[in-house]
């Protein structure tokens, strides 16, 4: 679902609707505060919001109020996304008082280097080659340089990686693959792309497939319905990018790691 607000609409009368919907009211006290404005111009915003959605938004008493279903991005889902950055008010609707937040990071998704996230987002959006300083999780391996042609940046879970056509894997016709950012140590602009190269397309390399997946029977009912929920299978299937299937399984069905990974990754002495 697209949870971004129509183009047109300015992020105060955003911040309107999506306050009126989930705190239940919003006052021109809330508008000027989360925007630091005058008491007129948070009064003129508060009319043009009101004439944009009527009837659903209108003047009740001292406050506006919001009538009827929300639009997708002022629903519940859209809130969930929006918190994945923080609390921001503007944006959420909600003051930190009202709506308490803690996240807790597992990890750094910076790569080493912390000049090299901006070459890569440069080669990205130029359609350049690069060559990166990268260290995989196979036993006893070591960084290595490797040219590659970044398509895209993906978000798996909690980790944030490239992928990229690898432009040293000639014999395999230079196959996309998949490389953690926080694994990356350096980036160089000195790569070149080879003679008879074409880029693969991110739409083609991100493409989902249909994972059948059940719940176990060792559940509960509830118990069953919950992680159907949590893990979004729908009629006993789930969609998902093909590169994901195999660290999906692998994190909540009874899939062991690749045989020449070091896997786990961290010990710990206590119970």
């Amino acid at each position: 679902m697209d949870f971004d607000p129509p183009a047109l609409l300015s992020r105060e009368i955003v911040f309107v609707v999506r306050r009126a919907v989930r705190r239940g009211s919003v006052s021109r006290v809330d508008l000027c505060r989360a925007f630091s404005l005058s008491s007129a111009t948070g009064t003129r915003i508060l009319r043009e919001a009101e004439k944009a959605f009527s009837p659903n938004l209108h003047l009740d008493g001292k406050a506006t109020r919001w009538d009827g279903p929300p639009p997708p991005w002022a629903s519940a889902e859209s809130l969930l996304s929006e918190l994945e950055g923080g609390l921001d008010p503007a944006r959420s609707g909600f003051f930190h008082a009202e709506l308490p937040l803690h996240r807790a990071a597992w990890v750094s998704n910076m790569p080493g280097d912390p000049r090299a996230l901006p070459q890569i987002i440069s080669a990205l959006t130029h359609e350049q080659p690069i060559r990166l300083l990268y260290v995989g999780l196979r036993r006893d391996a070591n960084a290595q340089w490797r040219q590659v042609m970044p398509l895209g940046l993906e978000r798996m879970a909690d980790q944030w990686r490239l992928i990229a056509d690898d432009l040293d894997d000639v014999e395999r016709g230079y196959p996309s693959k998949t490389f953690v950012l926080s694994r990356v140590l350096e980036v160089l602009n000195t790569a070149k792309t080879p003679k008879g190269y074409e880029a693969h397309s991110f739409a083609d390399v991100s493409a989902n497939i249909d994972v059948p997946l059940r719940t176990r029977a060792a559940l509960t009912n509830d118990q069953q319905k919950a992680i159907e929920n949590e893990l979004s299978i729908k009629n006993g299937h789930r969609t998902m990018p093909a590169r994901a299937r195999f660290e999906f399984l692998r994190r909540f069905a009874e899939i062991p790691p690749s045989p020449d990974a070091v896997w786990p990754l961290v010990e710990t002495d206590s119970n």
